[in-house]
């Protein structure tokens, strides 16, 4: 099993072409790792979610890219996973993901302590540190979009994939370097969501009215 995974893909354009590559590098890593969603699921019952993220690249990328990933110790209730983005002999980018354990059935959070190999999964230290804590809105958001789910933006835990809300929102600002998104409930197929925006600040709405995501933008270059 490696303390460090690797995999290389070509030069994304934008930050959730961004995230697809270090989705990609998580799963290969899960599944090295034998923590991957089948064995999740099928001997304990649970599904990894991703919680909370954070993206960040020095200059969009020109060619090829490598993406490195590797786990901290886990808390009881969450998992941070690290990301390293290079392009040749240079680091341009990091990643910073929370994940969670929930219940296949009832959705609520499940111990790390009672499923073993993740508990004894290899870390690598020292650890990096920092994670997205809280993301605070403007005032006075204004609607920009109404997004529909549609079944192909559906994976595997039965939601909709973390990387197509970042799609959606980026949209609305697009160009940007930086990311934080918090993600608070989940969406399904046919599902209306509204997307209010201000000042790189997006905030998806439930139509029942609950917050299931919000996110910031920003550049930094």
């Amino acid at each position: 099993m490696e303390e460090i995974y690797h995999i290389t893909g070509s030069a994304p354009g934008s930050l959730w072409e961004t995230m697809e590559l270090l989705q990609q590098a998580a799963t290969g890593h899960s599944h090295d790792l034998q923590i991957h969603f089948e064995r999740m699921l099928g001997e304990f019952h649970c599904l990894w979610m991703i919680v909370r993220g954070k993206v960040h690249l020095d200059r969009l990328p020109q060619g090829e890219v490598e993406i490195r990933t590797w786990l901290r110790k886990p808390s009881s209730l969450v998992s941070i996973r690290d990301y390293s983005i290079w392009e040749g002999e240079e680091e341009i980018g990091y990643g910073i993901y929370s994940w969670a354990l929930v219940s296949a059935e009832s959705r609520k959070l499940v111990s790390m302590k009672s499923v073993p190999p993740v508990m004894a999964a290899p870390t690598v230290t020292p650890e990096r540190e920092g994670a997205v804590k809280r993301i605070t809105l403007p005032e006075n958001m204004t609607e920009e979009a109404l997004w529909t789910v549609r079944p192909e933006e559906i994976d595997k835990n039965g939601h909709v994939n973390n990387v197509r809300y970042i799609r959606h929102a980026e949209e609305l600002f697009p160009g940007c370097t930086d990311l934080e998104v918090i993600y608070d409930r989940e969406c399904f197929a046919g599902e209306g969501i509204r997307l209010l925006a201000k000042d790189g600040y997006v905030l998806g709405i439930k139509e029942s009215g609950e917050e299931c995501f919000r996110a910031h933008f920003w550049r930094s270059l």
